[in-house]
């Protein structure tokens, strides 16, 4: 995984690889299959609300599938779906029941028979290594461009094999499950602060109005549903521990000594809640970030290791923010006339740290809005092969 590889020259290739798809720039051309997918996810949630989290998990791994390897992910049952989703589950169940290996690296010098993490890690990576394979030499026969393609042409020139590009790839696959996290955030946040949902609609209202989604084009001109996100990402960080870091060289901060090579770790939910950057920080206040633009944001990490799909990633969630805000009321859920509460601060616990599972209600707000919903999703271009043509062109 290029996250946790040591600064490097292999480190830099790898970096290399994913910054040539994914920097602003190219960001930018793969709009077009944003709006495809978050079409399909606003007209989804007309139907299947109660299983609102499988609805974000299908969307963000279609997203980055169809880009990767030229194939969407039109349906929650496809089996490409299911084989990444059990994967990611495994690599996270591996990284939080080994901490303690990370914590303390001399055990890692054990011999094979007394450290059973070794062989599973051998294991776990042979599995990756055959999927991501399978995946890229399906990816490299489409008849449109993909990832998969682009790497291909840059890997002859930095002298990269196979199944090193499939590995650089295929991570980022794994990573899509960080969107639904952040989405499953906002939909809770949304319940527990009604206010701020009013004023982010009427927002929508006024710049948008009643006779059509929310658009790319119009996320600039929305500043309170932008506040809205960046609160989203700092009032409940998903990834609180951030990704490792390490010094390259011996360093002194506040009197410690920090010797070359220390593992550090940036705890995100300290910096995100510190009450000394953000005034009430537990409160969900998005008018803070209109306030004062400049708070310091950490959701996406810092220095060079700030997460290479930062820019495809906020944007992806402003957009489903926009449209869903525009398109539904969200609430409680009720069982038998009792309301199923909600407690903002359970969160699971590991590596990464979503909500707890929870119900909720999504109306849509009027049937005006629902017919604007089926119309532009009737109306979308799911062709994967012009999606990506288009993309490729820009």
């Amino acid at each position: 995984m290029t996250s946790l590889l040591p600064y490097g020259a292999r480190w830099r290739v790898q970096h290399r690889v994913q910054a040539s798809f994914l920097n602003i720039r190219m960001a930018r051309k793969y709009h077009n299959i944003q709006d495809t997918e978050s079409r399909q996810l606003v007209h989804e949630l007309l139907s299947s609300s109660s299983d609102f989290a499988a609805i974000f998990y299908r969307y963000s791994s279609s997203l980055i599938f169809t880009l990767a390897y030229g194939k969407r992910i039109a349906h929650g049952d496809q089996q490409e779906l299911k084989a990444f989703a059990d994967l990611v589950e495994e690599v996270l169940q591996e990284v939080d029941g080994n901490f303690i290996v990370d914590s303390f690296p001399i055990l890692d010098h054990l011999p094979r028979c007394i450290a059973p993490w070794k062989e599973r890690g051998r294991r776990l990576y042979r599995k990756q290594a055959v999927l991501f394979q399978k995946f890229m030499a399906e990816a490299s026969k489409t008849g449109s461009w993909n990832w998969t393609k682009a790497a291909f042409r840059l890997a002859d020139v930095l002298h990269v094999d196979k199944e090193e590009l499939s590995f650089i790839i295929g991570v980022l696959i794994e990573a899509a499950h960080t969107t639904p996290m952040v989405l499953e955030v906002f939909v809770m946040a949304s319940i527990l602060h009604q206010d701020a949902v009013l004023r982010a609609q009427r927002e929508l209202d006024v710049v948008v109005g009643l006779d059509r989604l929310p658009a790319v084009e119009d996320l600039p001109r929305l500043p309170y549903v932008n506040a809205f996100v960046r609160e989203v990402f700092r009032w409940r960080p998903i990834t609180p521990g951030g990704m490792v870091h390490a010094t390259i060289e011996e360093d002194e901060y506040m009197g410690y000594r920090i010797p070359k090579g220390a593992t550090v770790v940036a705890n995100h939910w300290s910096l995100d809640l510190d009450g000394d950057l953000f005034e009430h920080p537990h409160e969900f206040k998005p008018e803070r970030w209109i306030e004062n633009p400049n708070l310091p944001e950490s959701a996406f990490g810092f220095g060079r290791r700030v997460c290479p799909g930062q820019h495809l990633g906020r944007s992806s969630v402003l957009l489903i923010v926009a449209r869903i805000l525009w398109a539904y009321d969200m609430d409680y859920h009720y069982e038998n006339g009792e309301r199923q509460d909600i407690d903002p601060w359970d969160m699971t616990q590991g590596p990464d740290s979503r909500p707890s599972p929870f119900k909720a209600a999504f109306r849509v707000r009027s049937s005006g809005h629902q017919e604007v919903i089926e119309k532009e999703w009737r109306r979308a271009e799911k062709d994967v092969d012009v999606l990506l043509d288009q993309a490729a062109s820009l």
